[in-house]
């Protein structure tokens, strides 16, 4: 309820500074920057109260939202890297003992480009 009210202040403040811009002659675009730039600054300095409680508020309303974690993905991914692996009877996998041995006999980088082919 805190933002609405904080809200209903700031737009009923920055309305009533436009049209006295409007009334002094201001200009459309100087009156309508002079009316955000104090609505915005006298409901901070004297509002402070509604101003931390229209921010819990909005702060709570976007906290209900459902999160996924990434812990669940993790597992989900293991999950179906299982059943693959169990369906089809693959047992075979490239480990990093594997991809080791194959720098090691190749000198470190080996492919084309290889300093240690020069």
């Amino acid at each position: 309820m805190n933002f609405l009210k904080y809200s209903a202040l700031r737009l009923g403040l920055l309305i009533v500074v436009f049209v006295a811009g409007l009334y002094l002659r201001l200009g459309i675009l100087f009156a309508g920057l002079a009316a955000i730039i104090i609505a915005f600054a006298v409901c901070y300095i004297f509002f402070p109260k509604l101003h931390v409680g229209a921010r819990q508020d909005l702060g709570r309303w976007i906290s209900r939202s459902p999160k996924i974690r990434k812990d669940t993905l993790a597992d989900e991914d293991a999950e179906a890297e299982d059943s693959y692996v169990d369906a089809t009877g693959d047992t075979e996998t490239t480990g990093t003992a594997e991809v080791a041995e194959d720098a090691e006999t190749t000198g470190g980088a080996g492919g084309v480009g290889s300093t240690h082919d020069r």
